[in-house]
């Protein structure tokens, strides 16, 4: 016997209360196969997308000043960096100054061994 595709799984489990769908259940309801799969991924993604979002935000608020100006301050450097490398195939001595600054404001805040 062939399995059923998630789709019309759904849609018979919507039979039994379709008189209280959402509008976004009723809407889901009208998607092809490829349509509901692709709205289920967005939706899955943007989910875990927005809980990676808070669990940063409560990471972030729980390091000291110093932590966050130096993740700061290296993403910055870096993104100096590469955009240097990118356009003009070359770095600047100031550029090569701020990611060495970066990468001991890093390891002097996080404590971490080599």
């Amino acid at each position: 016997m062939q399995s059923q595709s998630p789709r019309i799984n759904y849609l018979q489990s919507m039979k039994v209360g379709a008189r209280k769908m959402s509008k976004e259940k009723k809407q889901m309801v009208e998607l092809s196969d490829e349509e509901y799969k692709s709205h289920e991924m967005r939706k899955e993604f943007f989910e875990d997308r927005e809980n990676d979002m808070k669990k940063n935000e409560a990471l972030l608020q729980s390091m000291t000043t110093g932590q966050r100006e130096a993740i700061e301050d290296t993403i910055q450097a870096l993104d100096d960096a590469l955009r240097m490398i990118t356009e003009c195939n070359d770095l600047y001595l100031t550029q090569i100054s701020k990611l060495h600054e970066s990468f001991y404001a890093l390891q002097n805040n996080f404590r971490v061994k080599q």
